[in-house]
């Protein structure tokens, strides 16, 4: 620990006041070569819960996060709200370009929809009871929605197997995409919230889902509790028109809003 606290003096105050139970806010882009630390620090765990996870001694953990702080990479975050991992993208931003496998085991390029008008949706994981409810509502609408040509692609925290026993049941008729090392997540900018996690405007939500997905089915996680859905209205130029992050778990973008950005579109030529 001695040799630990020479190196952290030698990197300013801010690195010498790490403590087992700080969380950070991760930079973007990541620095090259980052280390399992960031990439665990970046999903919201405390350094405490770092060193327990790899596991790692503490001095050799403080090392790591020493010129990650200094350097700015990571920052240290309020403790009761959960770090998000990159800034948040707006509207005129062009929408970071990603590869993922769908639930079919087929790779879908987000850059090969260029040309077509996309709703992006991040979902938790594939048994998630506040993301199900809000699946059902949008295989719903679908069919309207294809008739625009508006291509609906959603992104989940689980594997491919996981996916096809979770939402995978609902037959989504729209890419399904598994994101379980949380790559486009980040891109992205998806927070994790205990309190929106907790927020009692989930409730209703949460009772629909449980009924739609089963208590024991919900229980068994394969993805972050605590990360908060967003959703994206894409041009076909592939810049963002809406950006909405969930204030909290059941926060969705209201449906009113896609059905009157999709009706505005000019007609395209894949619809």
């Amino acid at each position: 620990m001695r040799a630990t606290e020479v190196h952290a003096a030698t990197r300013g105050e801010q690195a010498r006041d790490l403590q087992p139970s700080d969380c950070f806010l991760a930079a973007a882009p990541a620095p090259s070569g980052q280390t399992q630390a960031y990439r665990l620090a970046s999903q919201g765990l405390s350094l405490g819960e770092i060193a327990r996870r790899l596991p790692m001694r503490r001095d050799r953990l403080t090392r790591q996060g020493v010129p990650l702080v200094s350097g700015g990479a990571l920052r240290a975050a309020d403790s009761i709200g959960i770090p998000a991992v990159a800034p948040r993208l707006t509207a005129g931003q062009i929408a970071p370009d990603f590869r993922l496998t769908d639930i079919s085991g087929e790779p879908l390029r987000l850059s090969d929809l260029r040309g077509q008008p996309v709703w992006l949706l991040f979902g938790r994981h594939s048994t998630c009871t506040l993301c199900t409810p809000r699946h059902a509502q949008i295989i719903a609408l679908s069919e309207h929605l294809q008739a625009r040509g508006v291509q609906i692609v959603s992104v989940w925290g689980s594997g491919v197997a996981e996916l096809q026993q979770g939402v995978g049941v609902l037959r989504p008729p729209y890419p399904v995409l598994a994101d379980p090392d949380d790559t486009a997540y980040e891109q992205y900018g998806l927070s994790m919230s205990l309190r929106g996690a907790l927020d009692g405007r989930n409730l209703p939500t949460l009772i629909q889902g449980l009924r739609m997905v089963g208590v024991a089915r919900s229980l068994r996680s394969d993805g972050e509790l605590l990360r908060m859905p967003a959703e994206f209205l894409i041009g076909p130029d592939g810049e963002i028109q809406q950006a909405h992050y969930n204030g909290y778990g059941a926060d969705w973008l209201p449906l009113k809003r896609v059905l009157a950005w999709a009706d505005a579109l000019p007609c395209s030529p894949h619809g």
